[in-house]
């Protein structure tokens, strides 16, 4: 849903991190327009990292119930993203 408002919200043809979403930024800690010499591709990890571990608490960590939320095909492509971005279930 982020990367989607970036892509509509962008007038190039290039999404960058002056691109985020203020409520994004914010959420992660982030100076508005400020990359701190990160990649795009550390840049996405980020906000996918914050995407899927605020979806996770919303589910109460039900992997399969937040995989179906994020409309993902199923449990286990949520957990392949999970373990691309370091992302551990708690409990």
């Amino acid at each position: 849903n982020v990367i989607e408002r970036m892509i509509i919200a962008t007038d190039g043809d290039t999404i960058g991190g002056q691109d985020v979403p203020p409520d994004v930024a914010e959420a992660l800690g982030w100076g508005r327009g400020s990359t701190d010499g990160r990649t795009y591709q550390d840049l996405k990890a980020d906000a996918e990292r914050h995407i899927v571990t605020e979806a996770l608490a919303r589910h109460g960590g039900h992997v399969s119930n937040t995989a179906a939320a994020l409309g993902l095909a199923d449990h286990a492509s949520l957990l392949k993203i999970m373990r691309r971005l370091g992302v551990k279930r708690e409990g």
